[in-house]
């Protein structure tokens, strides 16, 4: 579902829309659980997305049944994230998408669960983050945290435009039902936890003011009433940076080589997962090697469950 009007600004998420630092937060998160004698499970996972770290905590706790104060659980994570936050990547599109938004001239704000203090850290090594948006609204200067709508009903009001001028970009169930309950229109982005689970995004399939994309590089300004990118090759879209990527061949040169009479393999998903991120499905070209040798071939790859 597309807006009625264009958008006359852009409400942006952090985490999980921007930057990939929720796999960091999961792994941290697995460390100090495993402490307490618990495992992260993907349901425990999917139901603190979006929400401010001690909500987070809380929901995660109440999930696994843990006999251990949120408050706790939250400083430890804390201790061993402040050090890491650094290795946290931006998402596939999300710099495409700002750059040409900031081009275009476009109003920005920043709505995310973070709290003040740590936003420096997470966007200490994505300096242009920290002059794309005009306006900051962070989890603990907020009465309510997502899904309640205090956050981006805020900066709606610091731009100066009504919500339903507002165009929301958000990966977590809790952030799409805080923008629709604000009144504006959601981009949702699901990451691959929350894409797992039919059961859970079902609700945001085809809800009025909701349109869901597999990733950003799936995103269309035009469709929201925004200037269309420039840069398509014949109707693909650049990943810039390029990645450079080396996996391992788990299995291939079956069906797949028989039926289209190219070679095919497998590479190991769990080995890249660093390299690509969460919330990358697509076909993708490409050029690639094979073991030793220095011969490069035109390669064709899939990730995600494309084909």
């Amino acid at each position: 579902m597309f807006p009625p009007e264009p958008s006359a600004c852009v409400i942006w998420d952090l985490d999980g829309t921007l930057l990939d630092t929720e796999s960091l937060v999961a792994e941290v998160a697995r460390e100090v659980i495993a402490r307490h004698g618990g495992e992260l499970t993907d349901a425990a996972r999917a139901a603190s997305l979006g929400k401010r770290p001690l909500e987070a905590w809380a929901a995660v706790a109440a999930a696994l049944d843990l006999p251990v104060p949120a408050q706790q659980l939250l400083e430890e994570s804390e201790a061993l994230l402040s050090e890491r936050w650094q290795e946290a990547k931006m998402l596939p599109g999300a710099l495409r998408l700002l750059t040409h938004l900031k081009e275009c001239g476009m109003p920005m704000a920043l709505a995310t669960s973070t709290l003040r203090a740590t936003l420096p850290l997470k966007l200490a090594v994505h300096g242009h983050l920290r002059t794309t948006f005009q306006i900051t609204c962070c989890g603990d200067e907020v009465e309510q945290g997502k899904p309640a709508p205090d956050s981006f009903l805020v900066a709606a009001k610091s731009l100066g435009f009504p919500p339903s001028r507002c165009l929301v970009i958000e990966d977590s169930p809790a952030g799409v039902d805080a923008a629709a309950a604000a009144g504006m229109h959601v981009v949702h982005v699901p990451s691959m936890v929350d894409t797992g689970s039919a059961a859970r995004n079902a609700r945001t399939f085809g809800r009025q003011g909701i349109t869901t994309l597999a990733s950003l590089l799936d995103f269309r300004p035009e469709a929201f009433g925004l200037p269309p990118f420039k840069d398509g090759v014949q109707g693909t879209v650049p990943v810039d940076p390029a990645w450079s990527i080396r996996g391992t061949v788990v299995r291939g040169y079956g069906r797949g080589s028989k039926e289209l009479g190219i070679p095919t393999a497998n590479l190991d998903a769990e080995s890249l997962r660093g390299s690509l991120g969460e919330a990358v499905t697509g076909i993708y070209a490409g050029w690639a090697s094979v073991g030793r040798s220095s011969e490069v071939y035109p390669m064709c790859m899939s990730v995600g469950g494309c084909g």
